[in-house]
């Protein structure tokens, strides 16, 4: 995306925040379809699963504002995260996507 000053780059933080944005409409839906899927379910991947957490990174209550600033601390935190590098490594390697 050419660097964090570019429209590109920009262009994906509006779309991250449009994508909250959306979500928020719909936090109680989703919550109850995790909610069923749990019940009956012995799935590894719910025995740790925390719905409040879940619900909470969701921001449904949030307004703009302290919308975007999470919007902001997730993108900052993922830029040059040991993990986010390796991953764009994995798909250079794999299948020539280049970061």
């Amino acid at each position: 995306m050419n660097g964090r000053d570019c429209d590109l780059f920009l262009y994906f933080k509006n779309l991250i925040f449009r994508g909250f944005k959306a979500l928020q409409g719909f936090v109680d839906e989703l919550i109850m379809i995790i909610e069923n899927i749990m019940q009956d379910s012995e799935q590894p991947c719910f025995e740790k699963f925390d719905i409040k957490e879940f619900k909470e990174r969701l921001k449904k209550e949030a307004n703009d504002k302290s919308l975007q600033k999470y919007v902001d601390r997730l993108i900052d935190y993922s830029d040059n995260n040991w993990r986010t590098i390796q991953y764009d490594n994995f798909q250079r390697m794999t299948n020539g996507i280049m970061p």
